[in-house]
């Protein structure tokens, strides 16, 4: 079951779940967080179960300084979204139709919160970068 997870979680990430322009190298990882002695401790993840916190992490280099870049992230359905360590991205509560902050955006006719988020979208205007974001599996 655990495999099970993380395989879909993993395939989500590496099969689309990015979308950037061609020019892009992304590079994608998954880690486990968890808290050792009170130090925060992150493990590339191996296996998943119900409750594992986990930051994925995306490297990217390619952007065109020129130009802004949107890079999107869709959040697989085994994970519940935490937040971002990059401030600020829209988010989407309804499969990427309608974007937004937390806060201000709607769903099902209230405040969407961290937990209806199904997509992230970054704008992008440096060569490379890192983005990280949390959240926590199903």
């Amino acid at each position: 079951m655990r495999s099970a997870i993380l395989a879909a979680s993993l395939a989500l990430l590496g099969s689309g779940a990015f979308a950037a322009q061609s020019a892009f190298h992304i590079q994608r990882s998954v880690y486990i967080e968890t808290v050792e002695d009170g130090t925060r401790v992150l493990e590339p993840a191996t296996t998943l179960r119900k409750g594992d916190k986990v930051v994925l992490v995306t490297h990217w280099r390619g952007a065109d300084e020129a130009r802004r870049t949107m890079l999107s992230s869709s959040v697989p359905e085994t994970l519940t979204y935490r937040g971002s360590g990059r401030a600020p991205q829209a988010v989407s509560a309804d499969g990427g139709e309608n974007w937004g902050q937390l806060g201000e955006l709607r769903h099902d006719g209230r405040l969407a919160d961290a937990s209806d988020v199904t997509d992230l979208r970054w704008t992008l205007a440096s060569k490379r970068g890192t983005l990280t974001w949390s959240a926590v599996v199903r």
